[in-house]
């Protein structure tokens, strides 16, 4: 079905997304279109992309020798706020492709800009996925198989986005763009900044007590838990506003979860806190 495949940024997972779909089906053709040159130089090299074309920053137009109507899908693999600048600087040009998906973790303002400015060749979806780790150079090209992809029900053309992530072995849920960014805020936005907020905490511990070596008692749990507080302070900030509200929402529960926890160290409360820590852990087990 697919013969000829166009991503738009080679970062990360743009080039972990050629270098996924080049391993499982070599013959289809991957056009890749990005700002950097050494992005592009990484993918060529490993033979992720078959064709290459070097955008400029800040101009709005996109060079005349692709041609954009070759290509069966293309997908946007670039930040969210970037996402959505490209959809309205590049309308006319995105508009001659026959089917446009993304990657944005946030999808209700990308799906209604999509609309609003009637693209409506585009269908937005969220693999479920990612890294603390930037640029081609990073490319994970097992990381999409197994994992989870939300797909956003907007019209028929959602059945063939779908089949396009589950030729990476990916699992398809779908979902309305306001319901996916209600629960993406809780089970992908709000460990970011716990993340976030949880390495601050410790290492500024740590910092505070330097003359003890203190950094010898960080153990692996905490490096576990904060690994993904190493990721780009720029697309997280974006992200972050751009679902503000359900992540104030999902905030204010999370503080509430932890106050309980506080009461009960407070008021040495043994029994409480072993039936709320079992709770917890049978929940998450579930997962399992």
């Amino acid at each position: 079905m697919f013969k000829e495949i166009t991503i738009i940024g080679l970062g990360f997972m743009g080039a972990s997304l050629a270098g996924a779909l080049k391993s499982l089906k070599p013959d289809i053709v991957i056009n890749g279109l990005d700002v950097d040159q050494k992005n592009i130089d990484f993918c060529l090299k490993n033979n992720f992309i078959d064709r290459a074309v070097l955008l400029n920053p800040g101009i709005n137009n996109i060079p005349s020798a692709y041609n954009p109507k070759r290509s069966d899908i293309t997908v946007l693999c670039i930040p969210p706020k970037i996402i959505l600048k490209f959809l309205s600087v590049h309308k006319n040009f995105l508009s001659q492709f026959k089917l446009i998906t993304d990657i944005g973790s946030i999808k209700k303002e990308i799906v209604s800009t999509a609309k609003k400015i009637g693209l409506n060749n585009f269908i937005g979806s969220h693999p479920m996925c990612g890294s603390d780790k930037n640029g081609a150079e990073n490319a994970d090209i097992n990381m999409f198989h197994g994992k989870t992809c939300i797909v956003i029900e907007e019209s028929g053309a959602f059945e063939k986005t779908a089949f396009f992530w589950k030729t990476l072995g990916m699992e398809i849920v779908y979902a309305d763009a306001c319901f996916h960014d209600y629960m993406v805020g809780y089970s992908s936005h709000l460990p970011h900044v716990v993340s976030f907020c949880l390495s601050k905490t410790v290492l500024d511990a740590a910092d505070a007590n330097q003359s003890l070596n203190s950094l010898k008692y960080i153990a692996s749990g905490f490096k576990d838990t904060t690994r993904i507080a190493a990721s780009s302070e720029n697309i997280w900030t974006d992200i972050f506003l751009l679902n503000a509200d359900n992540l104030i929402s999902s905030l204010d529960n999370y503080i509430n979860n932890l106050n309980k926890f506080k009461v009960l160290l407070k008021n040495n409360d043994e029994n409480a806190l072993n039936t709320l820590i079992a709770k917890i852990s049978k929940q998450r087990k579930m997962l399992n």
